[in-house]
């Protein structure tokens, strides 16, 4: 988590200059492609925000499917395979 806001703070001067109508320390500034795309409005309903709320719940349905396998597998009795590393 340091490298991208690090980056975005020292982009900050960069960014102020660049767009001058805008508080960069602010909330809606955050929304970095809203800013930089030009997009008006809430920044929480512009297509990219969406977008990547879609994407994250479809990630969490993604973690729900991959983790049944081994549960399932788990619980009808299966162990670890004997040249797998202990964790």
């Amino acid at each position: 988590m340091y490298g991208f806001p690090l980056t975005i703070y020292l982009l900050t001067p960069w960014l102020a200059r660049r767009f001058p109508g805008i508080d960069p320390l602010g909330h809606a500034s955050g929304h970095l492609w809203y800013t930089l795309l030009g997009f008006a409005g809430d920044p929480h309903l512009n297509p990219i925000h969406i977008a990547s709320n879609v994407l994250i719940v479809g990630g969490f349905f993604l973690l729900a499917a991959a983790r049944r396998a081994p549960y399932h597998a788990q619980k009808e009795g299966g162990s670890r395979p004997r040249d797998a590393p202990a964790s």
